[in-house]
């Protein structure tokens, strides 16, 4: 399963990013972010990356966006020999989308709205236990987003992610209580649907940690799934905005 780690980690650009940036290089508008994110979820790892871009106009400015995405989940699989010998094997699932939308800047914070095509494609133990890569599937990805500060000092989030190429569905919300400048912590929930698969995540963040241009968000959690022992989970990301 490949989940959204990096989706959303752009920061409200039009209180904190922009003018901080904008300042270091010279007031020169910047239209771009970067952005990457590692997760561990009960012992899968996940990588996304990619960007957003301002069609026209700054980042810190209402107008059309354009998103690209990829991003990879190993995960080990069980495989058995049918000679009473098994083994742990690994395999990866891969996805890649190229989003188009429309964001809105308002006093109290950004929303984002974002569709377009997405390239998921898994790879299957063969009967020798070896990974095949199966064909690339053809879906539409669609991401609605939310960063608003409803009052001084309270940072709220709200990411939604539907896929159809996975059959998935996957949200987050969080609250956060700046403690320093424009540092941000406090906790979030989030749930991953897949077909006839479950998931809910209960954990605490920390946002808006920065060193040079790069912005960092680090959360973790616990893990829950009907029929299985709860586990843990934990993510970094960042971005610069360009």
């Amino acid at each position: 399963m490949l989940r959204a780690n990096a989706a959303g980690e752009e920061v409200s650009l039009k209180r904190q990013g922009a003018s901080q940036d904008e300042a270091e290089q010279g007031r020169r508008e910047l239209r771009q972010v970067l952005f990457a994110g590692y997760d561990l979820v009960r012992g899968e790892l996940s990588f996304t990356g990619g960007f957003k871009r301002k069609l026209s106009g700054a980042l810190d400015q209402p107008g059309p966006v354009v998103m690209g995405f990829t991003g990879a989940t190993l995960k080990q699989e069980r495989f058995d020999t049918g000679f009473g010998v098994s083994f742990m094997q690994p395999r990866f699932t891969r996805y890649s989308a190229l989003l188009f939308g429309q964001q809105w800047i308002g006093d109290a914070g950004i929303v984002k709205l974002v569709a377009g095509p997405e390239f998921t494609n898994e790879q299957r133990l063969d009967k020798y236990g070896i990974p095949r890569w199966g064909r690339d599937r053809v879906g539409l990805r669609v991401l609605a987003e939310i960063w608003s500060e409803p009052s001084p000092g309270l940072l709220a989030t709200g990411t939604l992610i539907f896929s159809s190429g996975q059959g998935s569905l996957w949200g987050r919300g969080a609250l956060g209580r700046e403690f320093g400048t424009r540092v941000f912590a406090g906790p979030e929930a989030s749930f991953y649907l897949e077909n006839e698969y479950s998931e809910a995540m209960l954990g605490l963040h920390l946002t808006g940690l920065r060193i040079w241009r790069f912005n960092f968000r680090l959360n973790g959690g616990a893990t829950f799934t009907l029929g299985s022992r709860p586990g843990g989970y934990a993510g970094i990301s960042g971005h610069i905005a360009l």
